[in-house]
């Protein structure tokens, strides 16, 4: 084993590692200028859908394509910022077979050509399984992966000792584990067999994780041989692109630099959703300490305000944008603002008139917000940050006038009076669809439980 984990440097930053189509050059030299800004150093290429990172792995890039991946390396480069470049190989790659880690040397070798120097290979997201040939030559997986992983490791830092080279592992995360994911022992081959300068990824006790305790890290350390790299999910929206998260990054260890060898973010799809959780970021990586998530979104709001929202009309005003961002906020709560909208709301709907106090004023309150910013949204100069919110947007607005009908029909009518019906929504094109059937099969525990929907009674 060789380069010992202390002279690794920590890795903050952005992964550009989702499920859908990648961003521009446009977008990534902005990213780079407000990364150098925040104090954040490192950014991966790994966009699972660009062909040629991950399905058509084997294929070279052509010479414009080439030349497309350059201007972003270059853009990087000048703000300071290390680019990693990514392959995901492990769909259909044979471990046993030399002409398949040739290929990845070969794409190692063109991307060098444009003054790329840092790499990552990523064996997430995988069929569990091994041919008959590599089993017989390596035994498992975590050998197998190993093995190509430390040659191209050992041939990267012949080139360039001081650069980095990351890896993903089949389990990356506890519950992957625990499920026997890459088979027995994986973790533990894994942290034996891999050169000690390679950093591993990891996203914590789940895929999307809410915490990420010091305990968990310690113990997963052990095995390991060394700290891991965080590839955090928390803002990730891939899985389901209905949502955007604007919140900050919370619930990781207090000092991230003494159980970690780095964090990076994978953020929502959308590239403008991102400004205040790649802020947030940067705060939290900041040595100094400190870091209060509350404190660091009230600041961000106001820098990503002045920053994004310019209008062609009226001007956003923070009260606004508090309650637009809040609404999206994090995959596992609200902000305190829609938190506190969402409860006015159900006491409209849920309990009786006698019962409402001051919670009919405030959702007046709040949908002249609503439509406000519906307005204001249309006005942004920015068109991508319309463009990126307006639909969800629409959808919410669209909500909260059905809701003022409802809550204004049992007002005027008391209690006891049939419900309201809808001209403008049937059965089918409003909340229709096959997603929305399907859905509607299954339903869910907090724990991840699935359980049968309520069926009818077969005797009838």
């Amino acid at each position: 084993m060789s380069d010992p984990e202390h002279a690794a440097p920590f890795l903050a930053g952005v992964i550009e590692g989702f499920y859908g189509r990648p961003w521009d050059l446009s977008q990534r030299s902005t990213l780079f200028e407000r990364m150098s800004a925040w104090d954040l150093n490192t950014y991966l290429y790994g966009p699972k859908d660009d062909l040629k990172h991950r399905a058509a792995w084997r294929e070279e890039y052509s010479t414009e394509e080439l030349a497309q991946l350059a201007q972003s390396v270059k853009a990087a480069q000048e703000c300071g910022i290390r680019f990693v470049y990514a392959i995901g190989p492990g769909l259909d790659i044979q471990y046993s077979n030399d002409s398949d880690l040739q290929s990845l040397r070969c794409r190692f070798e063109q991307l060098r050509t444009i003054g790329v120097v840092d790499f990552a290979i990523l064996f997430d997201d995988i069929p569990d399984a091994m041919s008959d040939e590599d089993r017989r030559r390596f035994g498992s997986f975590a050998v197998a992966q190993a093995s190509v992983s430390n040659v191209l490791y050992r041939e990267s830092r012949d080139l360039a000792p001081d650069s980095v080279f990351l890896f993903c592992p089949t389990p990356y995360c506890s519950r992957m584990d625990q499920e026997g994911l890459g088979g027995e022992g994986y973790l533990e081959t894994i942290g034996h067999e891999l050169e000690a300068g390679i950093q591993i990824f990891w996203t914590g006790p789940q895929i999307i994780s809410r915490e990420v305790l010091e305990s968990h890290l310690e113990a997963l350390t052990k095995r390991l041989r060394r700290r891991p790299l965080i590839w955090d999910n928390y803002h990730a929206n891939d899985y389901d692109l209905r949502r955007l998260y604007t919140g900050p990054i919370a619930g990781r260890p207090e000092d991230p630099r003494k159980h970690l060898s780095g964090i990076m973010m994978n953020p929502n799809c959308e590239f403008e959703a991102n400004y205040l959780p790649c802020f947030s970021l940067g705060r939290y990586v900041n040595p100094d300490g400190n870091y209060d998530p509350r404190r660091t979104y009230v600041e961000g709001l106001g820098l990503w305000l002045s920053a994004a929202f310019e209008s062609v009309g009226k001007a956003w005003t923070m009260e606004e944008l508090e309650l637009f961002s809040s609404i999206y906020y994090l995959p596992f709560e609200l902000g305190a603002t829609a938190q506190k909208m969402l409860d006015d709301v159900s006491v409209l709907i849920q309990e009786p008139q006698s019962q409402w106090g001051d919670q009919e004023s405030r959702f007046h309150d709040w949908r002249e917000l609503i439509q406000s910013i519906s307005v204001k949204l249309t006005e942004l100069k920015n068109r991508d940050l319309f463009y990126t919110f307006n639909r969800q947007w629409w959808e919410i607005r669209e909500e909260f006038e059905l809701l003022a009908r409802f809550i204004a029909h049992k007002k005027e009518s008391g209690e006891g009076v049939p419900l309201p019906s809808s001209p403008e929504h049937l059965l089918g094109t409003y909340r229709g669809g096959a997603i929305h059937q399907l859905q509607g099969l299954l339903s869910m525990g907090s724990s991840g439980q699935f359980s049968e929907a309520q069926r009818k009674d077969q005797d009838k």
